[in-house]
């Protein structure tokens, strides 16, 4: 996979699981936060490069606060609210390790299966 696929993948993932913060009924905090642990999983389960899975948890972390941000002005009449930055931040903070425990994982799966 090249990095603009790469990104694209990260970007679309942080945004998707950004839209379920707003959604009226499946939506709220919780799900949001399971859907980014879930997204952090399927991203660092991904057979690409160090550099490349570097560059995609910076383009997730970025893509999640702009979604956000801008899904919270598409869904409610009076924008994101005060606290985007700070849900956008733990997110952040669940889905990285996330991404980066899966790396861990995939990485002594495959060391023991040679």
């Amino acid at each position: 996979m090249d990095d603009r696929q790469w990104m694209v993948t990260c970007g679309l993932a942080a945004v998707f699981a950004s839209a379920f913060l707003y959604l009226p009924v499946v939506g709220g905090f919780t799900t949001f936060m399971v859907l980014v642990v879930a997204q952090g999983i399927y991203l660092g389960w991904q057979p690409v490069p160090t550099n490349q899975a570097r560059l995609g948890g910076l383009v997730f972390a970025a893509m999640l606060a702009m979604g956000i941000l801008f899904l919270g002005f598409l869904f409610r009449d009076d924008g994101p609210g005060n606290l985007w930055g700070l849900v956008a931040l733990f997110g952040t903070a669940a889905g990285w390790p996330a991404m980066w425990i899966a790396r861990e994982v995939r990485k002594h799966r495959d060391k023991k299966a040679d």
